[in-house]
């Protein structure tokens, strides 16, 4: 819950490019913070070299760009409708 808000609230407007692209680079920016901090942190080493190597690290890299490109989407859609209900 707090990455998606701080992203739609500090994040969003500061990015350049489609709502999809901003989203990306949300993704690939905590990826990065994943790799370098707390996969070495759990004892996996960074970009995941003692938990399955550059696979691993390329598996989540795709998790997080698919994650941030969905955020970046669904953080541009104009407000539901179901609050008027």
């Amino acid at each position: 819950v707090i990455f998606p808000a701080v992203y739609r609230y500090v994040v969003y407007e500061r990015l350049p490019g489609s709502p999809a692209m901003r989203g990306l680079a949300w993704g690939i920016a905590l990826w990065l913070v994943a790799q370098l901090v707390v996969m070495p942190m759990m004892g996996a080493g960074f970009f995941s070299s003692a938990a399955g190597g550059m696979m691993a690290a390329l598996a989540s890299l795709v998790g997080h760009a698919m994650y941030g490109a969905t955020l970046g989407i669904v953080a541009s859609l104009p407000k539901s409708r179901l609050a008027h209900a």
